[in-house]
């Protein structure tokens, strides 16, 4: 990372912020250039060239302020800018979940989204429409119990237990896989085992490999009697005459769960339930442009997070007034160790001022476009 340029612009409070690093000393040929309206930044030294594109127009003013005093090797600015943000906040949290049962529809069609030992793409076939014919969203987190609690305790009713099962929709009441029927929520695709073809399922541990490549791709449910594939794990093939593709990067799978769950919990602290670490939802949609990465503004989550607990397991679980704030993410152990990979890299990757918030590190998650 000899230069790096790195803005990230703060819809709620509508100012962006720029970080330019420079390992090697300045000279007389070091160049910024605020152009394109503000739309662009542009960054000329040692015979390096740097461009970002922003995600709202800056002032051209700051262009001469913003390079690093030596010895100093990097410079933070809020820029001031030209226009509102595209999105008010009210909008600016809305969360994009890809592959539920209307999008379906009768073409689940999925392969292995892994890849061999040498590197090639797997595209083994797993699942598709001769098999699986249908589609069913399962609730969200929690609404089985919440319509429990709602049947027994709404006025002038019998607590009649029996006619809460007869509802189908208690918590009491047991989703079974199904022969033809994928049941989808925002993270995987409950099927039948009889229905998927090219899978290794171990009978120690539970987990369910491709049997081509060796790459995980879900786990045995005992409770629903079935096989939850893990969406950031799969290819959905969308074209049968052309095998048209949709794979997408698993930080935005990961993204769209953790603001479901921000939503359905009203935590903004979560604890790994099978690793130690502590993440902190500081704010749900952000834009960043890196030059290292794609140079291109980029939604994201910002989020805080320790490699510890902040409070250990048992304490957690208690309802109390310390932890009404922290609850306990509810991934499965193969999607929770992504995380923290993925945590790990979005971070990495980030100009050293932009990777620690007081005694927190630093990452934005790529999310999925709000719309």
């Amino acid at each position: 990372m000899a230069v790096v340029l790195f803005a990230e612009h703060l819809p709620y409070v509508k100012s962006t912020n720029l970080v330019v690093q420079i390992e090697a000393g300045l000279d007389s040929n070091t160049r910024l250039q605020i152009t394109e309206s503000g739309y662009s930044i542009n960054l000329q030294h040692h015979g390096q060239e740097e461009r970002i594109r922003l995600y709202t127009p800056v002032s051209e003013q700051h262009d001469t302020k913003l390079l690093p005093s030596p010895p100093a090797t990097s410079r933070t600015s809020r820029l001031v800018g030209l226009s509102r943000s595209r999105r008010s906040t009210a909008t600016s949290e809305q969360n994009k979940i890809l592959w539920t049962a209307s999008q379906l529809g009768d073409s689940l069609r999925f392969s292995c989204g892994g890849k061999s030992a040498s590197g090639d793409e797997c595209n083994s076939p797993l699942l598709d429409q001769q098999t699986v014919k249908s589609c069913k969203d399962l609730p969200s987190e929690g609404w089985a119990e919440m319509m429990d609690l709602w049947h027994c305790h709404k006025p002038e009713e019998d607590h009649d237990h029996e006619q809460v099962n007869g509802k189908g929709y208690s918590a009491s009441s047991k989703l079974t896989a199904k022969s033809g029927i994928g049941y989808v929520d925002i993270l995987t695709i409950l099927v039948s085992q009889e229905d998927c073809t090219n899978i290794t399922v171990s009978g120690t541990i539970g987990s369910v490999a491709c049997s081509k490549c060796g790459s995980p791709l879900g786990e045995v449910d005992s409770l629903c009697s079935g096989i939850r594939l893990f969406k950031p794990l799969l290819k959905r093939i969308k074209s049968e005459c052309d095998n048209t593709e949709e794979h997408y990067q698993v930080s935005k799978w990961l993204s769209s769960y953790l603001l479901a769950l921000i939503d359905t919990s009203g935590a903004r602290k979560f604890q790994g339930r099978y690793n130690d670490f502590t993440i902190w939802i500081f704010s749900p949609l952000v834009y960043y442009s890196l030059s290292t990465y794609t140079g291109q503004p980029e939604p994201a989550v910002k989020i805080f997070y320790k490699r510890h607990l902040i409070q250990p397991r048992a304490e957690a679980t208690k309802l109390n007034s310390q932890n009404l704030s922290l609850d306990e993410l509810t991934l499965p152990a193969t999607l929770e160790a992504a995380l923290v990979d993925e945590l790990g890299r979005a971070n990495s990757i980030l100009p050293n001022d932009a990777r620690r918030f007081q005694d927190w590190n630093v990452a934005l998650l790529n999310r999925f476009p709000v719309e």
